[in-house]
């Protein structure tokens, strides 16, 4: 069973040994790691539309331009819709495998919707190619129809980009139960969990941040990507 992840190269450091660490994880579970860039989104007709139509809201909700990390939260969705296959698992190259196995996607979660296992974070989704072209196409429109409502929800949030997790955030009254199915956490560990080893872990920014205060002293003399990096050659060898 395939797994997607998206990268682009946007010169973030230490971003390829994150993306090897991620790999690991899951091909030690079974899983056959999938890494798309933005040659495959713009195989896409869709492309050039997405883009300058997303560049566009951004704005408008931003008042600024859009960077190119926000960009590639964007696109990974098009690059996903370019496959052809009924049922997807796309995650970040921060989602680490410690225990989860094929058996537990095939059959788990319902097909006629795409499933967000982490509330509105879409660090892990499950759904098909055809339901992320649509996505795609949701992004652009809802974000048009409901614009000043997101404005509101960037001004009382602080928004510091408008990317997809704002979109899931803001219109989520528009899509739990239609077209997207929002769960809690569904297969990830929080920063408290001490039992790592059969659950998906997401290594954000903010897992590392609590990672740090909560050992100081595997911290020391480290950067906080290093930490990060750290963490995630734990976990990928624990799998």
């Amino acid at each position: 069973m395939n797994v997607y992840t998206y990268y682009d190269n946007i010169n973030f450091p230490g971003q390829d040994r994150l993306v090897e660490l991620w790999k690991i994880s899951w091909q030690r579970r079974g899983f056959n790691p999938i890494v798309l860039n933005q040659t495959h989104a713009k195989k896409s007709p869709y492309y050039n539309d997405y883009v300058n139509s997303l560049k566009e809201i951004h704005k408008k909700v931003m008042g600024k331009e859009m960077n190119p990390y926000g960009l590639t939260c964007w696109l990974r969705w098009l690059a996903y819709s370019t496959m052809s296959e009924e049922i997807m698992i796309t995650c970040d190259y921060d989602v680490i495998n410690g225990g989860v196995d094929i058996i537990e996607y095939e059959y788990k979660y319902g097909r006629d919707k795409i499933n967000l296992l982490s509330n509105a974070c879409p660090c892990l989704v499950i759904g098909s190619s055809s339901q992320f072209k649509e996505l795609c196409k949701m992004f652009v429109e809802i974000s048009l129809s409901n614009l000043a409502n997101i404005q509101k929800h960037a001004k009382e949030n602080k928004y510091r980009v408008y990317h997809d997790q704002e979109f899931f955030r803001a219109n989520k009254h528009l899509l739990d139960g239609d077209k997207v199915r929002y769960f809690l956490d569904d297969k990830l560990a929080r920063h408290e969990n001490k039992d790592t080893t059969d659950r998906l872990v997401h290594i954000s920014h903010y897992y590392t941040k609590q990672y740090i205060d909560n050992h100081p002293d595997k911290c020391i003399g480290k950067s906080f990507q290093e930490v990060r990096i750290y963490i995630m050659e734990v976990l990928a060898d624990r799998g």
